[in-house]
C-alpha cells in the first residue's frame, strides 16, 4: 500500500478521483486530509454482550442517537462504542482506499 503525497492528493481532487464535500484545502496535510466530526453520534445500546455483525444488521436499530450543540461535548464511557459522522462526504475512485484515524487534541501515552 502506498500513501499519496500532498501534491498527489491535490491532483486527485482536480481529476475528481477523490471528492470531498465541503473541501477545506487547508485540511490537506503532507500525506492526509483532516476531516471534522459532525454533531451527531450513535452509541450502541447493548454493550454487555458481543454483537454478531451481518449484512442484514441495521445499525439504526442497534444504536441510540446523541446530538450535541456546537461547542458542547460528550464523554464516551469505558467499554462503550460509538459511531461518529464527519461533516464532509468523501468519494474515492475505485483505485483508492482510505483509512480513518483519531486525531485528538490531547494524546495519551500509557506505559
Amino acid at each position: 500500500m502506498s500513501v499519496l503525497s500532498h501534491d498527489a492528493i491535490l491532483k486527485a481532487f482536480q481529476t475528481k478521483e477523490i471528492v470531498i464535500t465541503p473541501l477545506n484545502e487547508n485540511a490537506v496535510g503532507p500525506a492526509s486530509v483532516d476531516l471534522s466530526l459532525d454533531n451527531e453520534f450513535r452509541i450502541f445500546k447493548n454493550k454487555d454482550c458481543p454483537m454478531d455483525i451481518k449484512e442484514s444488521t441495521n445499525y439504526r436499530e442497534e444504536t441510540d442517537v446523541i446530538t450535541i450543540k456546537d461547542g458542547e461535548y460528550f464523554e464516551v464511557q469505558p467499554h462503550t462504542t460509538c459511531l461518529g459522522i464527519t461533516r464532509e462526504t468523501v468519494t474515492l475512485n475505485d483505485i483508492y482506499n482510505g483509512t480513518a484515524q483519531y486525531k485528538g487534541i490531547f494524546e495519551h501515552n500509557y506505559l
